[in-house]
């Protein structure tokens, strides 16, 4: 899968809306359905998900589970990718822990960079692993 940012997805089946109203063509089920969910997610979630530390991508986790909106935990484990809806997100310190269904808890490593994309099909969020990073240790002279 490539790594595609959401906006730009958005931005492309957008274009692609208007070319088909500026030609006369008329709109599929699929082009009016997408416009249909665009309307409903609020402004204050049409905002960046990509690449966020562990702690925040607990805190958008919350947030995003107490719109109504579902998200699914596609992490992976030893036994490949868990595929898991979310059911609850806690921020204790600098640890997240969601509690996935069937009442399992993981940990988000701080280490990591999560992703959150958000499905117009099934209107809901996948969380993602992105990418690790490290911080730069301070050498005192």
């Amino acid at each position: 899968m490539g790594s595609k940012s959401v906006s730009s997805v958005k931005e492309r089946a957008l274009n692609h809306i208007l070319d088909m109203i500026s030609s006369g063509r008329g709109l599929r089920a699929v082009e009016k359905h997408f416009l249909d969910i665009q309307q409903s997610i609020p402004d204050s979630e049409m905002k960046d998900h990509m690449m966020v530390s562990s702690v925040e991508a607990g805190h958008r986790v919350s947030s995003i589970l107490g719109l109504g909106i579902g998200v699914t935990c596609n992490l992976r484990d030893r036994d490949g990718m868990m595929g898991a809806d979310v059911l609850s997100s806690e921020v204790l310190g600098d640890i997240a822990r969601l509690t996935l269904s069937g009442h399992t808890t993981v940990d988000l490593l701080p280490s990591l960079l999560y992703d959150l994309t958000f499905s117009v099909r099934d209107f809901r969020y996948s969380l993602e692993s992105g990418q690790e990073f490290f911080e730069l240790a301070t050498i005192k002279k």
